[in-house]
């Protein structure tokens, strides 16, 4: 619950990135048990480090049997 809204649910870890195959931390909103409604289910989001607390990655749409497609980047910024 972020803001006193529900979010989806995610599973992060680090894994070969489904653009380059080099380590990334992956966060897959597809596992069953989080219940989450498609489309969510077929985002993957991939962060690197770039930086002093900034990470960019790219924002994946995962489909059954073809070949994930890139939808937009995004970057976080860590702050004090």
């Amino acid at each position: 619950v972020i803001f006193g809204r529900q979010v989806f649910r995610f599973h992060a870890e680090v894994t070969a990135s489904l653009l380059d195959g080099e380590p990334a931390l992956v966060l897959s909103h597809a596992e069953p048990a989080y219940h989450n409604p498609w489309p969510v289910r077929a985002i993957v989001e991939e962060l690197r480090a770039v930086g002093a607390g900034i990470a960019i990655g790219p924002l994946l749409l995962r489909g059954v049997g073809v070949t994930p497609r890139l939808l937009c980047w995004f970057g976080l910024e860590a702050r004090e």
